[in-house]
């Protein structure tokens, strides 16, 4: 398991994406817990996410224990002045 809490850009994931994909793993968005997904958004900004095994059936992440210290709606690309 890799929680990548700091920013990166779709460029910096995509190779990576690629091959956890391919070695049965997956990349979901750390506040959500929502697959991460390229070209649907204005910035090429990733959200905070987790790398982990495909086999996480049953897992349930507490809300108790928030992965990112910012909003799950802040925007990173200024860092929530906007």
């Amino acid at each position: 398991i890799y929680p990548r809490l700091g920013l990166t850009s779709e460029w910096d994931t995509a190779a990576a994406h690629a091959v956890v994909t391919a070695a049965g793993g997956e990349i979901v968005i750390a506040d959500s817990d929502e697959p991460l997904q390229y070209n649907i958004k204005e910035s090429l900004l990733n959200p905070f996410f987790i790398v982990r095994p495909g086999s996480f059936a049953g897992y349930e992440r507490p809300d108790s224990f928030p992965l990112s210290p910012f909003p799950a709606r802040q925007c990173f690309e200024c860092m929530g002045t906007c």
